[in-house]
């Protein structure tokens, strides 16, 4: 679906809350320090991080290859 409609915000933000809960443990009733920050953990693995991915760049840049295609088959006169 990521690559079909554009994620809402809000969306975005829980899903980034619950990746930070997960890796910071998280919890309501008692809080905990942060042992790594946020962008640490977004660099890929070969550079020391875990890899996990900007969903929101991520959203953009495979709704772009959908309209790149379109404008690529539409100027070759495909469509």
């Amino acid at each position: 679906m990521m690559s079909f409609i554009e994620i809402p915000r809000g969306v975005l933000k829980k899903l980034n809350t619950s990746d930070l809960d997960f890796f910071w443990q998280y919890d309501q009733e008692k809080k905990k320090y942060k042992l790594v920050k946020w962008p640490i953990l977004r660099e890929p693995k070969d550079q020391g991080g875990m890899g996990i991915m900007n969903l929101e760049l991520q959203n953009r840049c495979v709704l772009s290859k959908w309209l790149f295609s379109y404008v690529m088959k539409k100027a070759c006169g495909r469509i």
